[in-house]
């Protein structure tokens, strides 16, 4: 049997971090999955899918996913800039504004999270361009579900971070071997 279920929070990370660039609220050089975000600098939107839990039988290839998006952006301006104040602020609404208008862009209806989970496996599956990703072209987001939001300053350094939680039902593809 190949691999389907290898590295299903991978493919999450990544089939989410295609969605976020083809709404224009981030770019391929300011959006990544976490694991490859280290070190980058500021603004910059990291995704995290971390818990993926089997739904239904253990074999079908249908994992709840639990993942965050996390949108990092400087906290504190520099003292000589003009508008010091109010450009750090205004800079870190208009990207987080961005990317949580991206996970309500089909409104709050019962239909939203199929909507939503449809958009993001054709960006995913659009982006599929390179062998790497090859695995996402038989990815199949079900439903993606807001959980909560929440925000704050980094404990180290002057990042602010906004976190958009969500709960994804997908399926890895083809569970065959």
């Amino acid at each position: 049997m190949s691999a389907p279920f290898y590295h299903i929070l991978s493919k999450c990370d990544r089939a989410l971090v295609a969605y976020i660039v083809s709404q224009g609220a981030g770019t391929p050089l300011d959006t990544f999955p976490m694991k490859r975000s280290e070190d980058k600098t500021l603004p910059i939107t990291q995704v995290w899918s971390r818990h993926a839990k089997p739904e239904g039988n253990h074999y079908s290839g249908t994992y709840l996913v639990q993942a965050i998006v996390i949108v990092r952006t400087l906290g504190i301006a520099e003292q000589d800039t003009d508008n010091a104040i109010e450009a750090p602020a205004s800079a870190s609404d208009q990207r987080v504004g961005a990317t949580f208008d991206a996970f309500h862009v089909f409104g709050d209806d019962a239909q939203a999270g199929d909507q939503l989970a449809d958009a993001v496996t054709a960006a995913a599956r659009a982006s599929a361009v390179s062998p790497r990703d090859g695995d996402l072209k038989d990815f199949t987001i079900q439903s993606v579900k807001v959980e909560e939001m929440d925000a704050g300053f980094e404990a180290k350094g002057d990042g602010w971070s906004d976190v958009i939680h969500l709960e994804i039902l997908c399926n890895v593809g083809d569970v065959s071997g």
